[in-house]
């Protein structure tokens, strides 16, 4: 019997690139000589959220890479803390991987703290990033500009008034991790987190995704990894460095973006965690964008729930470049 190519994790071969300090960052790659394309999850997430992405992008003329953050997926897990994944050391990674691959400039896409990663990335490598495009995660920390705008300056405050997810694992992750004892407990925690849960004790559940956007096997294609405890606990990196940045190794540069960046501006409608607002903000903090595009019937993860209309931006943003390497 064929497998559902949407669960079936021998798809895409896994490939391997190890970091100066000796973490091993996997990675799928599709479509070399095309234009490049980093396709960078968040979290919850890996690789395989864009398991609907990578063979129709490839085929369409990009040589997509799309890596594990270290400590997710199959990447290894740091051995401390300190090395775990945050936004700049993502950036960082996703660089030193790209650039092994003697890709010098590509397009980047990222969602949820992904977003952070393909921004920080643009900022901290002049000209690398050609196109940049982003969804339903994280803006940039440029509140004299948001201010200008009239526009709230605080993201995470706007979370925080509905969820307390952000405090939790980015306070208290090693509780968090310690009061999930099973590889189920782990599996069923962070499902909530790709469909629906209580973001607050007592108050009723809100959605990342839309209705129906994962169904049984899919969900468990995509929890498989977050079952190790030692793992989880990796993960919650991110979060830790939005409240500890002396955690991270290398200072984010989110709050000096690179503007003149042309960016592609998504969101998910059906998200009830992050605000609309984001694409406000990202509209005033990049102003060679494109959109904001809201899409419905799609939540948080806009890669996998909406990947045709996912699929397709990507190709017409980045038209002119697959036409100049002969491909569109």
């Amino acid at each position: 019997m064929n497998r559902n190519p949407d669960v079936d994790p021998a798809r895409f071969p896994v490939l391997r690139w190890t970091a100066d300090d000796g973490v091993e960052i996997a990675y799928v790659r599709q479509g070399h000589g095309g234009v490049p394309l980093l396709l960078h999850h968040g979290w919850p997430g890996s690789k395989r959220l864009f398991w609907r992405n990578i063979q129709p992008l490839a085929d369409a003329g990009f040589d997509v890479i799309v890596p594990d953050a270290r400590g997710f997926g199959e990447s290894s897990i740091p051995e401390s803390p300190e090395t775990y994944a945050d936004i700049a050391l993502s950036a960082i990674d996703a660089h030193g991987l790209l650039t092994s691959l003697g890709i010098g400039e590509c397009v980047a896409a990222g969602g949820d703290f992904g977003a952070g990663v393909v921004q920080d990335l643009a900022a901290r490598y002049p000209g690398f990033v050609k196109r940049m495009i982003v969804w339903n995660g994280v803006t940039p920390a440029v509140d004299d500009l948001y201010a200008a705008a009239g526009l709230p300056t605080d993201q995470l405050a706007e979370i925080q008034m509905i969820s307390d997810h952000l405090t939790d694992n980015g306070l208290h992750a090693d509780d968090v991790c310690a009061g999930l004892g099973s590889n189920q407990a782990r599996r069923e925690h962070v499902g909530g987190y790709f469909t629906e849960r209580p973001w607050r004790v007592g108050n009723d559940p809100l959605r990342l995704s839309a209705p129906g956007a994962f169904s049984e096997d899919q969900l468990d294609f995509q929890l498989e990894a977050f079952g190790d405890e030692s793992r989880l606990r990796a993960t919650l990196g991110y979060y830790e460095g939005l409240f500890h940045p002396e955690f991270c190794k290398t200072p984010t540069l989110l709050a000096e973006p690179a503007r003149d960046t042309e960016t592609l501006i998504l969101y998910g409608v059906e998200d009830q965690i992050v605000h609309p607002l984001l694409t406000k903000r990202h509209a005033v903090a990049y102003p060679r964008h494109v959109g904001p595009f809201l899409i419905e019937d799609c939540g948080h993860f806009v890669s996998w729930e909406a990947s045709d209309v996912f699929n397709s931006a990507v190709i017409c943003f980045a038209r002119d470049l697959l036409a100049a390497r002969g491909v569109a």
